[in-house]
């Protein structure tokens, strides 16, 4: 939203350091089928993309992304 409203990015910390990110669609529909198959009760369940990427390369694509749209 900052990048889009503002045109920039308050990043607080440092840019190097990492996450795994997912993307919130798998993970509704994840969560869709555990709780139409029933599975899983009472369990904690860890869901990742196993990729682990920096703050600064998740900025850098935002960035990128923004200004394709912005063009357009």
């Amino acid at each position: 939203a900052q990048a889009i409203n503002r045109g920039e990015i308050l990043v607080k910390g440092s840019l190097d350091r990492q996450r795994d990110f997912v993307f919130i669609k798998d993970v509704v529909e994840l969560i869709e089928y555990i709780i139409q198959n029933q599975l899983f009760e009472n369990h904690t369940i860890d869901v990742n993309s196993g990729e682990v990427s920096t703050v600064g390369n998740l900025i850098d694509e935002i960035s990128s992304l923004i200004r394709v749209l912005r063009r357009c």
